[in-house]
């Protein structure tokens, strides 16, 4: 018996040294291995060395700085003066002022000979960024905007121009009470000065007074807007995710009689589908647009709902129709090709009507193009497109996102 306990024991020490030599061994092979490791980091980390960007990628890398960047002092401005005016550009001053106000300037001629003359001063943010309040002043100088007559059936033959000469003074506030919710108002004094076209038949000469509300009329105003949006973009200059909801409501009160004073509503819907982390995105766009007036009154031409240029209806002309109502759907197909640059193929339908019952699927005008666009990571810089309709194709050179 004192045998058998005795081998029995033996057996327990033997497989307790057994284990004991095997957890040393395995210990220093994990110590070994734990050195290796460290020792291959090291030769790493002597051999690595920071990133350097190629040639190309730094130049890539400025020209975004610089486009992201608000400028300081004297700056050259390029944009858009007014619609159809094509490229513009002239000198620009930004600065600072008063802890965080900023007073900013612009002066400027496009291709077309339209002139823009604004400034703008944006006083600080109050309340945590929530509340923000600007005033502005901008004379706008267009001499030969087309106008084909109201309705959706005008001929592109009957074209004719004027001139549409605006001076505004006002102030706007937004508040931003918690993301994504927005509300705006506006108050602006608005005189508008119309005239004969520089070129081609004028409108006066080809349509009769009797028919087109406001041909060679001026007009002075005092209009009021408020507004409210959901807005979930990135950014409104430039996005790939997210969609902004919005209605605003304004109103044009006609000093020194009512004869042209009235009330727009417009209503705007876009959604952006982000597919494959963005690479891809589907975008859509639903807009419309609604004018009313009290019994006697009625609405301008050059201040009706109108469709056709680089922002809606691409394939027709710059106001190729105008009238009481209008209704527009836009949908593109959008890919990035290169950091910032993005390619987009597009469908574009819409109409105007005299009533607002009218505003439906039927009876549209349609428009499909391709473009591309440079941007960077908040702001759409260029955009160039090819859109064609039934009234042929044209080409599209404008700055700022379609949406």
């Amino acid at each position: 018996m004192f045998g058998e306990r005795l081998r029995t024991s033996c057996r327990y020490t033997a497989g307790l040294l057994i284990g004991l030599l095997a957890l040393r061994a395995i210990a220093r092979a994990q110590q070994s291995c734990v050195e290796e490791i460290t020792s291959q980091q090291a030769d790493k980390a002597s051999q690595t060395h920071p990133y350097v960007p190629s040639k190309v990628e730094a130049r890539v890398m400025r020209i975004e700085k610089a486009l992201s960047t608000d400028p300081r002092g004297l700056y050259p401005w390029i944009g858009s003066v007014f619609h159809g005016g094509l490229l513009a550009a002239g000198p620009g001053f930004r600065m600072p002022f008063g802890g965080g106000a900023i007073f900013d300037a612009q002066a400027a001629m496009s291709v077309k000979k339209y002139k823009l003359a604004r400034a703008t001063v944006m006083l600080p943010s109050l309340m945590d960024r929530h509340v923000s309040l600007a005033f502005q002043t901008q004379l706008i100088d267009a001499t030969k905007i087309g106008f084909y007559g109201i309705g959706q059936s005008t001929q592109k033959s009957d074209r004719s121009t004027f001139l549409y000469r605006p001076a505004s003074i006002g102030t706007s506030l937004v508040v931003k009470p918690i993301a994504p919710l927005q509300f705006g108002a506006s108050a602006m004094f608005l005189d508008i000065h119309t005239g004969r076209g520089e070129s081609g038949i004028a409108a006066e000469d080809r349509f009769d007074p009797a028919v087109v509300p406001g041909l060679g009329v001026d007009t002075k105003y005092v209009v009021t807007q408020v507004s409210a949006a959901m807005d979930w973009r990135d950014s409104p200059g430039y996005s790939r995710r997210g969609g902004l909801y919005k209605v605003a409501v304004s109103s044009y009160d006609q000093r020194a009689g009512n004869a042209f004073g009235f009330r727009r509503v417009d209503v705007d819907a876009q959604q952006l589908f982000p597919i494959l982390r963005a690479n891809w995105v589907i975008a859509l766009r639903a807009s419309v647009s609604t004018t009313s007036t009290d019994a006697g009154a009625e609405v301008p031409y050059y201040l009706m709902p109108m469709l056709g240029g680089g922002s809606d209806l691409r394939g027709f002309a710059t106001g190729r129709f105008r009238d009481l109502h209008r209704a527009l759907f836009t949908a593109e197909y959008r890919w990035t090709p290169a950091h910032f640059v993005d390619m987009a193929i597009f469908h574009d339908a819409g109409k105007v009507t005299p009533r607002r019952e009218e505003l439906n699927i039927h009876g549209l005008r349609h428009t499909n193009g391709i473009g591309i666009r440079i941007h960077t990571p908040a702001a759409t810089f260029l955009r160039l497109e090819y859109a064609h309709g039934d009234e042929g194709g044209r080409i599209i050179m404008t700055f700022g996102p379609i949406f």
